[in-house]
This record gives structure tokens, C-alpha cells and sequence, in this order.
């Protein structure tokens, strides 16, 4: 199956958990090349997990559905919300999995962060809301600690990764949307 794992690589200072503030509502920006004709797009799309397409030739739910501009090919994306994962800062600028997707006739090629995120002081406990990673860097300052926090030196991949059972109930899922 074409599952792709998002992995982000940054450097933590002072701060841990990073991740969407809601996961149903994030905006996960993408560019994508399809798997067809293998154009890239150079526009970016978003997906989020709240906005749901019930496919019923497949029997499966998508996020997006688009056609390729190029080939005209039909393509969508279902994210698997439960492959969500914040990023670690015990595994400090090391590539962590933050989420998958199931990704059918395109692969995605890019990943913009842009806004949303939070994340938690590493041993204050402070949620740091509303963070803006569009330039893929961040800071701010923790009172309970009185030191600053940050986040950059962001790199994004994407990876393929294999099907796991467990996701076959998203493929079913159409049965209870009905």
C-alpha cells in the first residue's frame, strides 16, 4: 500500500511535544508529484483529517482528492490519525515520524509547516500556543524558567513505509460514514 511517513528533523532548545494544536484541523501543506505521468506541482495543497470524502468505488475515506492537472489522473490522500506522534526533544535533531498518510496515484514531495503548532516547556511544563513555523524557526521565552526557547534548524522528508493492518479499518471506514 502507498503509505508515506512525514519526518521532521529540528533542533529543541528548552521545549518538547511539538505538534499540531488540533490534530482534526491542521492544515498539512503539501506539494505532491503524481505517480502517473510524474509531473510536480509546484502549488501547494492542504489536508486535514476534519474534511472527509467517502470514496465508495474503493471503500475507503480520503482528506483530498484532486486530478492531476497533467494526466487528469485522480488522485487523494487519507491521513492516518492514528499515526500521529509530537516530536521529541529526547531525540533532539534526529528524524522522528510525526504522521502518515495513505496516498493513492501521487507521492508528496514537500511539507510547509506553517501555523498551529504548540508545544511544552521541557521541564517548566509552559504550553507554548500558536506557534508559526512558516519560516521554519521559532522563539520565545519561558517565565517559570526565565530562559528562551526555540525551535529551528527544521528539515522535512517524506518516507514510504509499509502498510500496517491496522490501518485496513480506514479502507472500511466508509460503512460507518454512511
Amino acid at each position: 500500500m502507498p503509505h508515506f511517513a512525514l519526518e521532521l528533523k529540528a533542533n529543541l532548545v528548552n521545549v518538547t511535544n511539538l505538534r499540531p494544536a488540533d490534530y482534526a484541523t491542521h492544515h498539512w501543506c503539501m506539494k505532491f508529484k503524481c505517480s502517473s505521468c510524474g509531473a510536480k506541482f509546484d502549488h501547494w495543497q492542504s489536508a486535514t483529517a476534519e474534511e472527509i470524502h467517502v470514496l465508495h468505488e474503493h471503500q475507503r475515506i480520503a482528506n483530498l482528492i484532486e486530478n492531476c492537472p497533467f494526466c487528469a489522473i485522480q488522485y487523494s490522500i487519507h491521513i492516518l490519525p492514528d499515526s500521529y506522534k509530537p516530536y521529541d526533544a529526547n531525540k533532539n535533531e534526529q528524524w522522528q515520524q510525526i504522521v502518515r498518510f495513505d496516498c493513492r496515484g501521487m507521492e508528496p514531495v514537500d511539507f510547509d509547516p506553517t501555523v498551529g503548532w504548540v508545544a511544552e516547556g521541557s521541564e517548566s511544563g509552559t504550553v507554548f500556543e500558536d506557534i508559526d513555523l512558516t519560516d521554519k524557526e521559532w522563539a520565545d521565552y519561558d517565565e517559570k524558567l526565565n530562559q528562551p526557547v526555540e525551535i529551528n534548524s527544521i528539515d522535512v522528508r517524506f518516507v514510504s513505509v509499509k502498510y500496517r493492518k491496522k490501518d485496513q479499518k480506514y479502507y472500511l471506514a466508509f460503512q460507518s460514514c454512511k
